[in-house]
């Protein structure tokens, strides 16, 4: 059904981005789900090389380092000569390097939520071309309190999501094998249903918390709300979206998969040094890669948060009925 639906609006979806006016960008716009595809493909097409040239310029080192890290590692656990003898213990598996994989990867998706929207919030106070990747650093340095609390924020509700799912596991395990056939459909159900909206109502707290100035209790029930309103149509672009960056996720990790699997293939003595090279090499390429793919959903998440919003409380027509107030009251009077 949605490949039907995708496949009949491919052609009007190509037409209006051949179309549209390469100007200033409305994000004041209620849009249905064509149209908010259409209008995120679009920004990304024309902010292109600003766009990824800030995350290259500003999130870029952290991945660099990231990546080399992780291409270490890996080469570490396919040392077939360790693997052979068995001597792998724990402390080699959570090395040190274990721990800073996960500690960059944190600060680096920290950064590049908070530099993707904070582009994104620029974009719209300033317009096409009117600020500098500087411009956004400034606004992330000073927004960084506000980026790390909402991080912080939506680590304790998916905590509090875990135990609560943990309890009424434990409560349904009670019943046996019935309780565990229950278990299983309730995971797959919700995971379906609500994983999607789920998705948008913790990535849109970034955007509403930057552009609103508003707290993480607020911001999560404006989500919420928001989210529960447009439940449909959240869930349709959410799920396109993902799958959108999974297939691209998919491609670029294939090239990683097919080195990782030669470098286990070699064994330390003549090929070693080429192998982890080429290995490094290619999960630089990506780690990179998979970056700027997630971004585009953050991007597709904004313009659809912009969407809804405009939907349920008009901003965008108050300002512009606002605009024109104005215009008015600074015009003088015509007499004929």
């Amino acid at each position: 059904m949605v490949l039907y639906y995708l496949s009949k609006n491919y052609k009007k979806f190509l037409t209006n981005q051949l179309t549209m006016h390469p100007e200033q960008i409305e994000f004041n716009k209620s849009r249905d789900f064509s149209e908010t595809l259409t209008i995120s493909f679009a920004f990304i097409k024309q902010n292109f090389k600003g766009f990824f040239k800030t995350i290259l310029f500003l999130v870029g080192p952290l991945l660099l380092i990231n990546a080399i890290l992780s291409g270490i590692y890996l080469q570490n656990m396919f040392d077939v000569n360790s693997i052979i003898a068995g001597n792998r213990f724990p402390s080699e598996i959570f090395s040190p390097i274990y721990f800073l994989i996960i500690i960059f990867s944190i600060v680096a998706n920290i950064m590049l939520v908070g530099i993707a929207y904070e582009y994104i919030i620029l974009y719209e106070k300033k317009g096409l071309n009117n600020f500098t990747i500087n411009d956004v650093w400034n606004a992330f340095v000073a927004d960084l309190g506000l980026i790390v609390s909402t991080f912080f924020f939506l680590i304790g509700v998916l905590i509090l999501f875990g135990f609560a799912f943990a309890i009424i596991s434990l409560l349904l395990s009670l019943l046996g094998p019935v309780g565990a056939v229950l278990i299983g459909i309730i995971f797959l159900v919700t995971f379906f249903l609500l994983g999607p909206p789920l998705v948008f109502l913790i990535s849109a707290i970034y955007p509403i918390r930057i552009r609103e100035r508003i707290g993480n209790v607020a911001a999560f029930t404006k989500a919420y709300y928001l989210t529960k309103a447009n439940f449909g149509s959240t869930w349709l672009i959410i799920f396109i979206s993902y799958l959108i960056v999974i297939v691209l996720a998919l491609v670029l990790a294939i090239p990683a998969a097919i080195f990782g699997g030669m470098a286990a293939m070699h064994s330390v003595d003549d090929a070693s040094s080429m192998s982890s090279l080429l290995l490094t090499a290619v999960n630089v390429v990506s780690t990179f890669g998979g970056s700027l793919v997630n971004s585009l959903l953050f991007i597709i998440i904004g313009f659809h948060y912009f969407s809804i919003n405009e939907k349920e409380n008009g901003d965008g027509l108050l300002d512009r009925i606002n605009q024109i107030g104005q215009h008015n009251e600074n015009n003088d009077d015509i007499t004929i």
